[in-house]
């Protein structure tokens, strides 16, 4: 079963690529299929799948290799979220568990690691990882996470990261990028309507 899902992921992403797109982003982030074979909280297999860091990262570098070959590693990219609990799961090899993450890929000439990762607060015991990966991967690396426009240039100009992206930032501002450029105060999204339906709280946010 675990090498079908591994052409799944191929599959999918040729049928992306002869739809018109220009390249795909694995998930291997957020408690999603990939991230739970590398976390050692809910990878309890006692095979070559389980176990060992090296073991559990495997499913993801099958798939990556699978995915590269169907479309070519230029076009393929991959999101990480290694301090995320999402549906709680965890590591407790965090640090050493996506560092040797980030190390395995370099192997692929990706188009890009995504790395999902707010910074901790006064509360969190975690280290943020998104430096320790930089010196890790040799690659075109970007960071994403919490971060407002004065944030964002502050990482590129510190070669943090390649590149920043925003997410949730968008559901709310529409014309982000015009507000950034004009320095213009940003709206708050409702986030008891993320996953609700109807229009509310999805396309009613105003342009500026």
């Amino acid at each position: 079963e675990i090498k079908i899902q591994v052409q799944n992921f191929a599959q999918a992403a040729r049928r992306a690529i002869d739809a018109g797109l220009d390249g795909v982003e694995i998930h291997a982030a957020n408690g999603f299929l990939i991230d739970q074979f590398t976390r050692d909280s809910s990878n309890q297999r006692n095979d070559e799948y389980g176990g060992s860091i090296d073991n559990r990262l495997r499913f993801m570098r099958e798939v990556v290799a699978a995915v590269c070959s169907e479309i070519g590693s230029e076009r393929v990219g991959i999101r990480l979220s290694p301090t995320n609990s999402t549906w709680g799961i965890s590591d407790s090899q965090y640090q050493d568990t996506f560092s040797e993450a980030v190390e395995q890929l370099n192997e692929f000439s990706l188009a890009y690691v995504h790395v999902l990762e707010s910074k901790p607060n006064e509360e969190s015991n975690m280290e943020y990882l998104t430096p320790r990966l930089r010196e890790k991967y040799s690659g075109v690396l970007l960071a994403n996470g919490g971060y407002s426009a004065a944030s964002a240039h502050e990482a590129l100009n510190s070669n943090l990261a390649d590149a920043v992206t925003f997410g949730m930032p968008f559901i709310a501002n529409p014309d982000l990028v015009a507000r950034f450029k004009e320095n213009a105060p940003l709206s708050e999204a409702d986030s008891t309507r993320f996953y609700s339906l109807g229009a509310q709280g999805y396309v009613d946010y105003l342009p500026m």
